[in-house]
């Protein structure tokens, strides 16, 4: 069973094609980090694809507590193009990432269900190929310590497979790191268990 902060996502970005009944879907998906990432993508495809019928759109960013997720019909029938394309994020079990799917109208209606279909289908073709990664939720921290105290504190990092970010040596040192969300309320008690050897952590957003 995957832990709290982990998640699969795709590694790059990827397309595909589609045609139903004359009517034309380009699928776009590319992973992204927030979702300012993923509206600049969202604006990006279509303004590409100025001259479409339609860019509908779904994008799901973290998991759990921090999971935001948005989808849009972009003038299709409410609940044919957004939420199917969600739905299929969903059961490949991927986040992080964004997908918009173009439609040009070839002439010939196919009708909710059929919308529903199509923009299914065409999720699904868009990631089919797609490689996943695994990758996790971090948090990131600083600490600021006595420089004679930089051994032990790296080894404590070490051991919790902290990320050193960068150091900086002032008047203290200070260590700028993240890790894993789940093991970061283990941290936070060892780190506060060395408050009196002026040992101080802070959270870094």
């Amino acid at each position: 069973m995957s832990e709290a902060d982990e998640y699969q996502t795709i590694l790059t970005m990827q397309k595909a094609q589609l045609t139903v009944k004359g009517s034309r879907f380009i699928g776009h998906a590319t992973p992204a980090k927030d979702p300012e990432s993923a509206l600049d993508y969202i604006q990006k495809i279509s303004k590409e694809y100025f001259d479409a019928t339609h860019n509908c759109f779904a994008y799901r960013i973290g998991v759990g507590k921090t999971l935001i997720s948005r989808y849009a019909d972009a003038g299709e029938p409410a609940g044919t193009a957004g939420l199917p394309i969600m739905q299929a994020i969903e059961s490949l079990q991927l986040t992080n990432l964004v997908v918009i799917i173009t439609r040009y109208f070839g002439g010939t209606k196919l009708g909710t269900g059929g919308l529903v279909r199509a923009y299914r289908e065409a999720t699904l073709k868009t990631l089919a190929d797609a490689p996943v990664i695994k990758d996790f939720i971090y948090s990131r921290f600083r600490l600021e310590f006595p420089y004679p105290l930089t051994g032990e504190v790296m080894h404590l990092l070490q051991s919790f497979s902290a990320k050193i970010e960068r150091t900086e040596y002032t008047e203290a040192a200070k260590i700028h790191f993240s890790i894993r969300q789940s093991r970061e309320s283990e941290l936070l008690i060892k780190f506060n268990e060395l408050a009196y050897l002026n040992v101080y952590i802070f959270r870094n957003e």
